[in-house]
């Protein structure tokens, strides 16, 4: 950790030196369960477990504004502090005021759009404080549950409209508002690959941005993981995808994301026998509302369809589910309350509905650019451990957490 640290304040301090305007800044996180316990006897009597993040980063660019970079060294892990090291950055040039020109890799995400359901921007800091479930997303797992149970569909009805492989991205601004954005990756899954493969897995994506309205977007996201697979490629084999998404923003203290995605079926024969795959449509919405001392937050998805077949006939079908979050707060002046509430029904084609949820209280108080987390966490996924004998699992801890930047 030490050498992160050193090693990224010289190359921070050399970076001075070359731009005209540099800006750097520091941000740390911590949470901590101090306790956990479930319904099923899995933690022995209890558990406590944490995580922290350090992230140092810099940013600067020529006087002209015409070159830049990015660099961010990101320190993450829990018991072994060396765990989830990674550096990323990136160069960019824009020759004319039409186009940028990116090379390198973007963690942060370029050309996102799902500005109110992805978990970050759901909890915002609070996530990085420990607070929240994120049933639905796939990052954060649940300790103690398998991510098979997590299906990582919430932001995917947006998340593939966006770009943060290592990679080249191309930006072309026509007319005022319009973006034509492209992403091409390299070194896929950290091995060289052939271009045929690089290029099937291009992003190209359309921005449009209605003054005081909102902003379209829809976006193409090739992905030949399926095709690899070819005859046994099943619905976890994923295709290329077509995605649509609305935010308005126009109204004042209100906000709105939609976000929809679908993914193009496969089929490939061998030996006169048909492998086909169809896919789950995904649809998702995100709502906030902020009067001052007191706001809301909800988002919910659904995702219906998708079919595998061999030789026509059916092997699996997909889970129609539906996933509702609601998460009000209000500042009472020594700290702001958050309630955060959830439901997630999962109902397959065979076999019974699981039900899961969530219910996490927590307080937030800040002091200047530091905030202090603290509450308390139940859920169940609705999955059970043994069935068709036990309860479904369900699981409560007590997280604390504090953020920190500067």
């Amino acid at each position: 950790m030490k050498k992160v640290v050193i090693v990224a304040l010289i190359i921070t301090l050399a970076a001075g030196a070359v731009f005209a305007e540099l800006k750097t800044s520091a941000w740390a996180a911590g949470r901590a369960y101090i306790a956990a316990f479930d319904n099923n006897d899995v933690f022995p009597d209890s558990m406590t477990f944490g995580y922290h993040d350090l992230r140092l980063t810099a940013d600067g660019k020529n006087e002209e504004g015409t070159f830049g970079g990015y660099l961010r060294f990101w320190a993450r892990g829990n018991n072994n502090p060396l765990a989830g090291n990674e550096t990323f950055g990136y160069a960019w040039w824009k020759p004319i005021d039409q186009v940028r020109l990116q090379i390198g890799q973007n963690r942060n995400i370029d050309f996102g759009v799902f500005e109110i359901v992805r978990g970050s921007s759901f909890y915002g800091a609070a996530r990085d404080g420990g607070m929240g479930v994120l049933l639905r997303e796939n990052a954060y797992h649940v300790p103690g549950m398998s991510a098979t149970h997590q299906p990582h569909q919430l932001q995917n009805a947006f998340y593939g409209n966006s770009f943060d492989y290592g990679g080249a991205t191309l930006s072309i601004y026509p007319i005022e508002g319009l973006s034509l954005n492209f992403g091409i990756p390299y070194g896929w899954d950290g091995a060289f690959k052939v271009g045929e493969h690089t290029y099937k897995n291009i992003l190209a994506q359309v921005q449009y941005k209605i003054t005081d309205v909102g902003r379209l977007a829809f976006g193409y996201r090739g992905n030949d993981t399926a095709d690899f697979a070819g005859t046994g490629a099943t619905m976890a084999s994923d295709n290329h995808a077509l995605f649509a998404s609305f935010y308005l923003n126009g109204i004042e203290n209100f906000g709105a994301n939609l976000g929809l995605r679908l993914m193009m079926p496969f089929e490939r024969e061998a030996g006169g026998t048909k492998n086909s795959v169809s896919y789950p449509f995904l649809a998702a919405l995100g709502i906030s509302f902020d009067a001052g001392d007191f706001g809301i937050k909800a988002r919910c998805e659904l995702s219906t369809g998708g079919e595998h077949k061999i030789g026509g006939t059916s092997m699996t079908k997909g889970d129609t589910r539906f996933f509702f979050e609601v998460l009000p707060s209000y500042n009472v002046g020594v700290c702001k309350i958050f309630l955060s509430a959830a439901v997630d029904v999962k109902s397959p084609d065979k076999g019974d509905d699981e039900v899961g949820f969530s219910i996490n209280p927590y307080i937030a108080k800040a002091v200047g650019s530091s905030t202090f987390f603290a509450g308390l966490r139940l859920w169940s996924d609705g999955t059970k451990v043994n069935p068709p004998d036990d309860d479904a699992r369900i699981l409560f801890d007590i997280p604390i957490g504090l953020v920190v930047s500067f």
